[in-house]
């Protein structure tokens, strides 16, 4: 037997209740894009998967859409388009390329500048500025 959607759901979330939020967007990919409950939970499991456990309006109608136009109506159709999917995120991963901002390669380049310690006075000024911080805020607390 095929889990409800809101369970499957709830299942992902340790037995939580789900949003009534998340429970019309389930039922959105239900009533408005015409998926079956197996898809639904593939595709939710998909986007749980790449969106670290978060369910993203937009993400979800990003992917029902695709899937939609992509025609995906069984479980194995929706198996495949998840691994399809996962494959072209690898691909695109591995070819990106992080630069190191400009003022970090300065630094790496000229050294890091030299540091000088506070003086006693500066040390004891700032604890006075805490102290009083503190008072004013109720020993930090709230």
């Amino acid at each position: 037997m095929i889990c409800q959607p809101d369970l499957f759901l709830s299942s992902k979330q340790n037995g939580a209740p789900i949003s009534f939020a998340d429970s019309q967007m389930v039922g959105r990919l239900s009533t408005d894009m015409h998926f079956s409950n197996e898809v639904i939970n593939i595709m939710l499991e998909y986007i749980l998967h790449v969106s670290q456990n978060r369910l993203n309006p937009r993400f979800v109608d990003m992917v029902a859409g695709e899937w939609a136009r992509d025609g995906v109506k069984t479980r194995e159709q929706a198996l495949q388009e998840t691994k399809k999917q996962l494959a072209s995120v690898k691909n695109n991963r591995t070819h990106v390329k992080i630069d190191m901002p400009a003022y970090m390669k300065k630094q790496k380049q000229e050294g890091l500048p030299e540091t000088k310690k506070a003086s006693e006075e500066q040390i004891q000024e700032a604890l006075e500025m805490q102290r009083k911080m503190k008072e004013r805020h109720g020993n930090g607390q709230g």
